[in-house]
C-alpha cells in the first residue's frame, strides 16, 4: 500500500494504515530531531510529533504531501522544545544559536530540494 492510500484510511480512522505511516516515516522525523536536540529529549519530541500527526490528519489535504507535511511538523515541534528548554536555562530573550539556525535553515533546504 502507498501513502496516499494509507493517509486516506488513517483519516477515516484505520489504526493499522497510521500504524504503517509511523514506521514507513519513522527514520525522516528522527532525522530531522536528531539535527536540532540533543539525545536526551528526542524520544519525547519524536512521541510529540507523531501525536500532532495523528491529530492533524484531517487537516492534510493532499496525501502526496505526506512526508514533507510530517517533517515541517517534525521540525517546527523541535525547534519550539529547543526555544522552550534553551529559554530555561539561558533566560528570556535568548532562544537560539546562530550554528542551530543555520543548520535548521541547511535541513529545509535539503527538503526543499528533496521536494523537486
Amino acid at each position: 500500500m502507498n501513502d496516499n492510500e494509507d493517509v486516506v484510511r488513517a483519516k477515516e480512522g484505520d489504526t493499522k494504515a497510521f500504524e504503517r505511516l509511523v514506521e514507513k516515516h519513522i527514520s525522516s522525523v528522527l532525522q530531522v530531531v536528531k539535527r536540532i536536540l540533543p539525545s536526551g529529549e528526542i524520544d519525547d519530541v519524536v512521541q510529540d510529533v507523531w501525536l500532532h500527526v495523528f491529530v492533524g490528519l484531517d487537516g492534510l489535504r493532499e496525501p502526496a504531501l505526506f512526508e514533507k507535511w510530517i517533517r515541517t511538523i517534525a521540525y517546527n515541534r523541535a525547534m519550539q522544545w529547543h526555544r522552550k528548554s534553551y529559554a530555561e536555562t539561558a533566560g528570556p530573550g535568548v532562544y537560539i544559536c546562530s550554528e542551530c539556525v543555520e543548520e535548521c535553515a541547511k535541513i529545509l533546504d535539503e527538503q526543499r530540494v528533496a521536494d523537486k
